[in-house]
């Protein structure tokens, strides 16, 4: 296989012949004729973004912003723990669809999201409509549930299992800690902290109570999310997309900031609370807009 074969086969699948042959072809023949280069492969793939807005002609502008913000998100996420285990020599492609799970979780309430801003965007909004984003948000929400409660906690003691074999030929596999328990089995450590608190660290309290109340945070993140970018439909463009990313970038730089030495500070008296403060917010302009909506439109209807 030459190089940039595979480039050209994952191109031919998202543009027309046109494109191929004008744009894409040509960017090829360039890195296949030229000695090997990291920049002439940028090259291409520069070349291959800029033709992203014929892809969205061709299969849906909502899939294609949906799409690329789940990409970018798992991106965000995926790129801190891999720049650690890349500094360390312990990198395993395997490791990639380990942190998928946990970086999916996050980045399906963004994509939902943006995709319920494209949709819906600059329309009345109709029964129905509500009606599907609604049920579309909440099977979302109960596929959160199942990933964050299950999936994401195999998943990240696959990844840390994989770093110690790396790491240490020959080592025990890690202990699970509380973002490797199912949520079953973190209620119950829950529990046992609520009834003795003293016993356990100031720290890890915090720890255990967000990493807690974050699985049914993230699992109530989608609804909340849908509606809020529902209330934004019938604003204008500008105003819609600023408030609607804005609100979305908020919420990821939030998550990145939430780390263990700030858990206390956050959480404050409310064990856990650092967890809901996004989705409460949220809830609470959510409010405020639907109450802004019925007075205009009870001010319009006499």
């Amino acid at each position: 296989m030459r190089r940039g074969d595979r480039l050209r086969a994952f191109a031919a699948r998202l543009f027309d012949a046109r494109t191929m042959e004008r744009v894409v072809d040509p960017a090829i023949a360039d890195l296949q004729a030229e000695p090997p280069s990291v920049w002439r492969y940028l090259a291409v793939i520069k070349t291959i973004a800029v033709c992203a807005p014929e892809v969205s002609m061709k299969f849906g502008f909502v899939p294609f912003v949906s799409v690329i913000a789940l990409a970018l998100v798992v991106g965000i996420f995926e790129l801190r723990p891999l720049a650690y285990v890349w500094s360390q020599r312990a990198f395993d492609v395997r490791m990639l669809a380990y942190l998928l799970p946990q970086s999916a979780a996050i980045a399906v309430v963004i994509a939902l999201t943006v995709g319920v801003l494209a949709a819906c965007g600059g329309r009345p909004l109709s029964r129905g409509t509500v009606v599907r984003v609604v049920a579309l948000s909440l099977a979302v929400s109960a596929a959160a549930f199942v990933n964050i409660g299950w999936l994401t906690p195999a998943a990240n003691q696959a990844f840390r299992t994989a770093f110690v074999e790396r790491t240490q030929l020959g080592g025990a596999p890690p202990q699970r800690g509380f973002n490797e328990l199912t949520v079953t089995e973190l209620r119950e450590q829950y529990a046992i902290a609520m009834r003795n608190p003293e016993a356990i660290d100031s720290t890890n309290l915090h720890y255990l109570a967000v990493s807690y109340h974050g699985r049914w945070a993230l699992t109530f993140a989608p609804l909340v999310f849908a509606v809020f970018a529902l209330l934004l439909a019938t604003l204008p463009p500008i105003a819609r997309w600023t408030a609607g990313v804005g609100a979305c970038a908020a919420y990821l730089a939030y998550l990145l900031y939430m780390d263990v030495p700030n858990l206390p500070a956050l959480d404050g008296r409310w064990l856990g609370g650092a967890a809901w403060y996004p989705e409460l917010a949220l809830a609470a302009i959510a409010v405020v807009l639907m109450s802004v909506t019925r007075r205009e439109a009870h001010v319009a209807a006499r």
